[in-house]
Parts: C-alpha cells; structure tokens; sequence
C-alpha cells in the first residue's frame, strides 16, 4: 500500500480526528515495527542478504551497475536548515524522547515518523 493510501484510510478510520489520526497512525508503526522484529529476531532469518552488485563492483573497479539508477543529494539552504531547527524544537518539546537527524541531514521522513 502506498503511503498517500495509508494516509488517506487512516483519515477515514477516524473520521478526520486529528488525535485518532495519530493514535492509528502510532498503532500502525508499532504493529509494522512488531512484525519485522519477529521476522529479524526469528530463528529462520537467514540474515542480511549480500548485495551482489555491490560485492561485484568492490570486487572489479571496472564493474558497471546494471540497474541504471540515479541518486541526487541537494544541500538545504541557511533558511531551510533554520526552519528545520526551529520545527524540530518544536517536536522535541511535545515528545522529548524523540531524536532527530541534524537539520543539515534532515529529510521529509524525519517529519513523519
């Protein structure tokens, strides 16, 4: 299921109530966190699979990556780092436990979990 299909089922499940939007949404982390512990902690996880392409390019320089993907990284500006900042301490005083990536390393993902 995507993301926007799971946002717009919990919207629905609570009726637009913010607060049983973020109760289900806390639900939903905790039951996807829950099955994947079981699953890695279990006695049949056969463990992390080797990245073949990646062991073949550190094994061979010349190795070219047949998945033809692309990957950007773009810097925020001084104001998008602030307002990061400023967000997170807002965050940070309604849930004090909770840790965030530096505004520099930030990404939409920080936000949302």
């Amino acid at each position: 299921m995507g993301l926007s299909k799971a946002i717009d089922g919990f919207i629905a499940k609570a009726n637009g109530d913010p607060v049983q939007i973020a109760k289900i949404a806390a639900q939903n982390r905790q039951n996807r966190h829950d099955k994947f512990r079981k699953i890695l902690l279990g006695p049949d996880y056969p463990g992390v699979p080797i990245d073949e392409i990646l062991t073949a390019r550190l094994n061979d320089p010349d190795y070219l990556d047949p998945r033809n993907n692309l990957c950007l990284f773009a810097w925020p500006s001084k104001n998008v780092t602030d307002l990061i900042l400023r967000i997170q301490q807002e965050l940070k005083a309604l849930a004090p436990s909770r840790s965030f990536n530096p505004p520099m390393f930030a990404c939409i993902s920080d936000l949302c979990t």
